[in-house]
């Protein structure tokens, strides 16, 4: 009995070094919070990974390079409501203000609310521009593409 509570002891310490360090220390972590994003360099970084994607005549690249500024004026707003709400509603939580934190979780699904209408009006915008042969290329929509889940060209720097 012993020897198998050394031995899972053993195994959880291997793991959780295994995952580096968490947020705030030296070598991030998957819960380090993402570097904030400059919105030329997130510009650049979407119409760059759709023209390669998609192989993007001069024409569509202009139409589309301003739909996706559009998109991040856009969402501007929304990632300080979101960053605010997402404060309020962590403190709710820590504070065990549970009243509070019911208003809190809603306050802050409306601000990602905003932030999805914002993705979903400029992904229906550039889907407009494709044509059929670049539609044929998507498999599951642009939202993939354009939500980071999809990781063939990498996150925004």
């Amino acid at each position: 009995m012993k020897l198998r509570l050394i031995v899972v002891s053993a195994m959880m310490a291997a793991t959780m070094f295994a995952q580096g360090g968490g947020a705030g220390k030296k070598g991030g972590g998957k819960d380090a919070p993402p570097a904030p994003v400059d919105t030329a360099a997130a510009v650049e970084h979407d119409v760059a990974f759709l023209t390669k994607y998609f192989a993007l005549d001069a024409s569509q690249v202009a139409r589309i390079t301003d739909i996706v500024k559009n998109e991040q004026r856009c969402l501007a707003p929304a990632a300080a409501d979101i960053k605010r709400e997402t404060e309020a509603m962590l403190k709710a939580m820590r504070d065990q203000m549970n009243s509070n934190l019911s208003d809190a979780i809603s306050r802050h699904a409306k601000a990602e609310e905003s932030a999805t209408v914002c993705r979903g009006e400029a992904v229906g915008a550039i889907y407009k521009q494709l044509n059929d042969a670049q539609i044929a290329k998507i498999k599951d929509g642009l939202v993939p593409l354009m939500s980071g889940t999809d990781n063939r060209f990498g996150p925004r720097q």
